[in-house]
């Protein structure tokens, strides 16, 4: 057998990354997989080229078996080489060949692996794996489909799958005559083997990583084309969407191609749909060849579902240049191509009319704020499974664009794939790229006396991002302004050590032109702090112009009482829109974090009752609705309620009318779906007067009295929570008859905004049950009921009661089911509760219970930090509300506790 040192050295390259011995130049594939047995043969031949001499080659094959005597090597001259063993790694997923001869420098040969065999079924989904539907005709049907990404593809074939080490590649597939194969290239030759079973033969494809091959084996007998698109699908699904997709992707790539200014290379792009549950973005998303859920292709969706829809399809198309165009040199470096997926993703939405540059600031800079709030994690990090790398990464493709503007990033982006067209690239090619146009461009002003490297690699390689605190000097017109990490710890401080490069910019209520618009960069920030001379002392001043850089805020209190006066008495588009949504993010963060009063947070918050834009409602939303989640009962949780309900029940919704028309704008649509959700969720009556008589004519008769689908999901929630045990009966006998995926996920969704316990205990009952609800949708029942509870201790209590159900019911989902509870439990009973619960199943205590536990210390620590403040607060709001027209007054009491802070102090975080 091969030796141990030798064996030890060929792992140590593989886990480095460092498999560069030798280039592959060409793979022939051919996959035979067995439906019935759950099974898969293939064979493998490579062409590569040695760059160092060596007597063995490393191949990743993870979950194959290979058999030695079919494995050969062949060199230039058709000489086969002795291969004395073969070493399996089972661990690393890799098998080292050694050879008798060396493999010398400059030298090409041929690998071949013949009659390997491997499993189509994998718990988590990645590689070659069998999947299955139900037909309209509740007929199960299997199909086989290639997730390679990241590193799937050692599980169809063996393989060099570094995504540097870029080659051609020839699939073959065996299939039956029921079956058809789809690839990344289009259809070259067909064969008949005997026996009911075909070899297609695609054409070769462009150089390109192991994780971009794509092949889908299915029987979908339907298929629609428009120019180079193709959608598969079942013969059942709706044609209105396919036709509408078709026609939104043809206009997408053509206005990508000329943005990017990079032609799609392929002579075609095919889409398979598939069912809702086992689409994740980018699982099937190979070169040539992505997925859709099935519910993107249905009849009436939303309008919130039709740019999510194109936000999906727009991120899969720009990932065909950024991800398959180019690859990153290295895993580490994954969080490069996702930036730029990310931000094209958002680009390309909004050029084909879905305006979502909006959502862009809402699902990145602020998504990614909020994951990061512990400052652990860096971009060249491997994931963490939470996904905070390509929301860190998009936001920050997004401040880069900013501070170099719109026109130098362009021409970079375009320098940056022409110069790497088909090659593995590093963030230092896109940096350089960037750097050669300003150079270019002569327009170094840009990034004042920094390099463009030197800068990224600021915000590339340390964990966290920076909170910039901006104390203003009213007698002399200037500021001061310091860095430091941003922390969330409410045991510790925010860690100094960390200096980025940071791209400020601002504004204030006096100029005249308060250009909003204009994102360049102010003054750059390299040191720890600094002072801005020659800024007015009257008015308020805002940092960090749309949200463009990635960095939180946080001012003096006299600021902060500016700031909200405006938002409370003035015009509040005198702030811009995003500048509203980032101020009441940073706000309630800062809060949370502990590095300001709750009473600002709630104080500015109460402008909201004015607020008429999606994105600063949104922004609102998902904090107070977060706060609304951990606050225990005893500290004002119903009190919020009432809060909530004031400032939902403003201008937004009464600017709206019940009904949509042909006029409203995307932005009113989204803000009535938005508004009406979270008023269903709380049990508002404002919910109860709009939805209840629709649903209830729906109920009746849903062909007749349809609920425009804006609206549905707002409809069908607050027909449950305001309605009886009647109403729930017939709508979960609705789901169970439905067989449209993306209905039957609406009306569990909406099942679970059950009010009473007699029903939500029926429901979970029905969940532990192996019968009525399919076992895929189990997790998102008791998650949807969960999150709309009113009441989540009862729910603890039947959880606690029943857990060894729970456990068989939910085997692979348990941590995740925890942990959905755990984010509305707060008190110290919840957590002596969940201890004693996992001391009863000490086998679980490592996996399912840790991450559980500290959600809820941390909800206890949250309460008894400042439930007390935030009840006083609240019983000074409920005060000024009784007292007549609660908008008027209690801005006139907001007066009095603003000017009030200025006399007490400083605010205690920055002093």
């Amino acid at each position: 057998m091969f030796s141990t040192a030798v064996l030890a050295l060929a792992l140590l390259r593989e886990v480095h990354g460092q498999q560069d011995i030798v280039k592959p130049i060409h793979y022939n594939v051919t996959l035979d997989p067995d439906f019935s047995m759950g099974l898969f043969s293939g064979s493998v031949t490579i062409d590569f080229l040695v760059q160092a001499n060596t007597t063995n080659i490393t191949v990743h094959a993870d979950s194959i078996q290979i058999v030695t005597e079919k494995v050969g090597i062949v060199n230039s001259s058709g000489h086969n080489l002795k291969i004395p063993s073969i070493d399996r790694d089972e661990k690393n997923g890799v098998y080292v060949i050694q050879t008798e001869d060396t493999l010398t420098v400059g030298n090409l040969f041929n690998l071949t692996i013949k009659d390997y065999t491997g499993n189509l079924r994998h718990q988590d989904k990645m590689g070659f794996c069998l999947n299955s539907y139900i037909d309209r005709n509740g007929k199960e049907r299997k199909m086989a489909i290639a997730r390679f990404k990241p590193q799937g593809a050692r599980r169809a074939f063996p393989c060099f799958d570094e995504p540097h080490q870029k080659a051609k590649f020839c699939i073959n597939i065996i299939r039956p005559s029921t079956h058809q194969a789809i690839s990344n290239q289009p259809l070259q030759n067909t064969r008949y083997l005997g026996g009911g079973r075909f070899l297609d033969e695609f054409q070769e494809s462009l150089n390109m990583s192991t994780y971009s091959v794509a092949f889908v084996i299915t029987d979908y007998k339907s298929s629609m084309s428009h120019g180079r698109h193709r959608i598969f699908a079942d013969l059942n699904m709706a044609n209105e969407n396919v036709n509408l997709r078709l026609e939104e992707g043809a206009d997408l790539l053509s206005k990508l191609e000329d943005n990017i200014g990079v032609k799609y290379p392929l002579s075609k792009i095919d889409s398979i749909a598939l069912p809702d549950h086992e689409v994740i973005r980018g699982e099937v998303n190979g070169w040539g060849l992505l997925s859709c859920k099935n519910s993107s292709l249905a009849y009436n969706l939303s309008d919130p579902e039709l740019q999510t829809n194109a936000l999906e399809m727009s991120q899969s198309y720009a990932e065909q240049w950024f991800g398959n165009h180019i690859s990153p040199v290295s895993w580490n470096y994954t969080w490069l191509n996702e930036g730029l997926v990310y931000y094209y993703g958002y680009l390309g939405a909004s050029l084909i009319g879905w305006d979502a540059m909006d959502r862009y600031v809402l699902d990145c800079t602020q998504h990614a704020l909020a994951l990061d709030s512990s400052g652990e994690v860096t971009l060249n990090s491997i994931s963490n499974g939470t996904g905070l790398q390509n929301y860190k990464a998009g936001a920050i493709m997004r401040m880069l664009q900013h501070f170099v503007t719109m026109d130098v990033f362009q021409k970079a982006v375009r320098l940056f794939l022409q110069t790497n067209a088909f090659e593995a690239v590093s963030p230092l090619d896109l940096y350089n790229a960037v750097q050669r146009i300003i150079d270019i461009e002569n327009c170094h002003d840009l990034i004042g006396d920094h390099s463009v490297n030197t800068i990224m690699a600021s915000w590339e390689t340390q964990a966290g991002y920076p909170i910039v605190n901006v104390t203003r000097n009213y007698s002399s017109s200037s500021l001061t302004v310091t860095q430091a990490r941003f922390s969330s710890n409410l045991n510790g401080s925010s860690v100094v050590d960390n200096l980025w490069y940071i791209p400020l910019s601002y504004t204030a209520e006096t100029y005249s032109d308060k250009q909003f618009c204009t994102t360049k960069t102010d003054v750059w920030m390299s040191q720890r702090n600094m002072t801005i001379d020659g800024v007015p002392s009257n008015g308020w001043i805002v940092f960090n112009k749309q949200q463009t850089g990635l960095y939180r805020v946080n001012y003096d209190s006299e600021n902060w009482r500016r700031i909200t006066g405006c938002l409370r008495e003035h015009n509040i588009s005198e702030i811009d829109t995003l500048n509203r949504a980032q101020l009441v993010d940073d706000v309630f963060s800062l809060a949370q974090a502990g590095q300001l009063s709750f009473d600002v947070a709630f104080n500015l918050s109460t402008y909201i009752s004015r607020e008429h834009a999606f994105a600063p409602i949104a922004s609102f939303l998902n904090n107070v609705m977060a706060l609304y989640n951990k606050l225990s009962p005893e500290n004002g949780h119903e009190q919020l309620r009432t809060y909530l309900g004031d400032m939902l029940n403003g201008e937004a919704i009464s600017c709206l009318s019940d009904e949509e028309n042909v006029n409203d704008t995307l932005s009113e649509k989204l803000n009535r779906v938005q508004i009406l959700n979270a008023m269903c969720i709380i049990g508002n009556e404002k919910c109860e007067s709009y939805v209840f008589k629709k649903f209830q004519l729906w109920n009746r008769n849903p062909e007749k009295h349809r609920i425009p689908p804006n609206v549905e999901p707002a409809t069908l929630c607050g027909g449950i929570r305001f309605g009886s045990q009647s109403e729930w009966d017939s709508l979960f006998a609705k789901y169970k008859t439905s067989t449209d995926d993306r209905r039957k996920k609406l009306y569990l969704n909406a099942l679970g905004c059950a009010n009473s316990n007699s029903t939500v205990k029926g429901f979970l009952q029905e969940i532990l049950k192996f019968r009525d609800i399919d076992s895929k949708d189990k997790v998102d029942a008791f998650k949807s009921l969960v999150q709309s509870s009113l009441d989540v201790t009862f729910i603890f209590d039947f959880v606690t009661a029943n857990f060894d159900n729970v456990i068989d019911t939910f085997p692979d989902a348990l941590p995740e089911i925890l942990k959905t509870l755990a984010k509305k439990l707060s008190t110290n009973q919840h957590l002596e509760q969940m201890e004693r619960l996992k001391n009863r199943f000490p086998r679980w205590t490592s996996t399912a219970f840790e991450e559980p536990l500290q959600i809820v210390k941390g909800n206890v620590e949250f309460n008894e930090r400042f439930g007390k403040s935030i009840k006083n607060w609240f019983s000074g709001y409920l005060a000024s509300r009784k007292s007549g027209s609660c908008v008027n007054e209690f801005s006139v009491t907001l007066k009095v506790l603003l000017v009030g802070w200025v006399f007490v102090g400083i605010n205690k975080y920055w002093i």
